[in-house]
């Protein structure tokens, strides 16, 4: 009898999963809010012999909706071959940063379009 319940309250936890997922608004863009450049000292240093030299950082924002950290991931993986981490990302605000491994982050005001769904 048990596991009817359980069953049922499974089924319950799916439709509420779904539906979360059907109703959040789909992003349009992302928005390039800021950029720190790497210093020009270590701006031609291997950031894996010296941690952190010739990397950017940067800060975003997601425009039109809600995402994951790892749809964002994704997002700059298939928009350039830099190797761009996400560090942080809070859906409540929609910004994030990020850094750029051994190059330089796309310039405050690029606009990142979000594929449309297939």
């Amino acid at each position: 009898m048990s596991s009817r319940m359980d069953e049922r309250e499974s089924d319950d936890t799916e439709t509420e999963c779904l539906a979360h997922a059907v109703l959040r608004p789909r992003p349009t863009h992302v928005e390039i809010i800021g950029k720190t450049p790497a210093s020009e000292e270590g701006k031609n240093l291997p950031s894996h012999l010296f941690p952190g030299c010739g990397s950017d950082f940067g800060r975003f924002r997601v425009i039109g909706g809600t995402t994951t950290k790892q749809s964002i991931e994704d997002l700059f993986f298939d928009w350039t071959p830099l190797a761009i981490q996400v560090n942080e990302y809070d859906p409540t605000t929609g910004e994030g940063s990020f850094v750029v491994i051994d190059d330089d982050a796309p310039e405050v005001g690029t606009i990142i379009p979000w594929p449309t769904a297939v």
